[in-house]
This record gives structure tokens, C-alpha cells and sequence, in this order.
């Protein structure tokens, strides 16, 4: 059963991967920008959403 829902991570993050990757380029480029702080703690809270659903996506 753990090995199940650990592979099913694994194929979740695979199928993610591509959107988290725009997601931390974004976020890159956001931190250049003029708003920076706010930028900041608007792409922090995304990035730790998405890794809260992954782990959901682990353990549920």
C-alpha cells in the first residue's frame, strides 16, 4: 500500500514537473520585478501549496 501511494507521488510529480519547473522560472523572473516582497510571498505561498498537494497526494 505505501509503495503504491509513493509511486503514485512519484508519476504525480513526473505528470507536475514541467509546471512547477514554469512555475519556479516565473518566479525567477518575478523577483526581479519592482513588487518585489509582494511577489515573493504571493510565489511562496503557490510553491507551498503545490508541495502541500503533493504530500496530501503521498499519504492520502
Amino acid at each position: 500500500m505505501q509503495a503504491d501511494r509513493e509511486e503514485k507521488a512519484k508519476q504525480w510529480e513526473a505528470d507536475n514537473a514541467d509546471k512547477y519547473k514554469q512555475w519556479q522560472e516565473e518566479r525567477e523572473d518575478t523577483k526581479q520585478s519592482v513588487s518585489f516582497a509582494y511577489n515573493l510571498r504571493r510565489w511562496n505561498m503557490i510553491e507551498s501549496a503545490w508541495k502541500m498537494n503533493v504530500l496530501k497526494r503521498c499519504y492520502s
